[in-house]
């Protein structure tokens, strides 16, 4: 079984498997992809409940694209939320170092998850 994993990203879009989206995404465990449904107004903060919804998949590390030029607010109560109740490391990094990173973990063999912004 080949390792899913991100190709490119640019302003306002992002490759994963072969498949470009228009729109900010989340990539389980499992590999599914569907579409972040923004908490916040503009998308521009991460919020418990998207990382709650992530961490049933029990990842042991969970990447953030923080945006092409990394706007996206990640609070330090998020970072320890991920870490005690979901169990799983955080980062978090601008989306194109974070595409790299996830793909590193699956390589590496591990579970990873993440979110993903596509703008700004």
């Amino acid at each position: 079984m080949s390792a899913k994993k991100f190709e490119s990203t640019a302003f306002g879009k992002i490759t994963y498997c072969g498949k470009t989206y228009d729109h900010d995404i989340v990539v389980d465990v499992d590999g599914s992809v569907r579409e972040r449904r923004k908490t916040t107004i503009g998308g521009h903060a991460i919020s418990k409940a998207e990382l709650y919804r992530l961490g049933t998949g029990k990842p042991s590390v969970i990447v953030i694209g923080t945006g092409q030029s990394a706007c996206i607010m990640v609070p330090d109560n998020i970072r320890k939320f991920v870490e005690s109740d979901i169990g799983a490391r955080l980062e978090t990094c601008d989306t194109p170092t974070a595409i790299k990173e996830f793909n590193r973990h699956l390589m590496e063999g591990k579970k990873v998850a993440g979110i993903f912004h596509v703008t700004c």
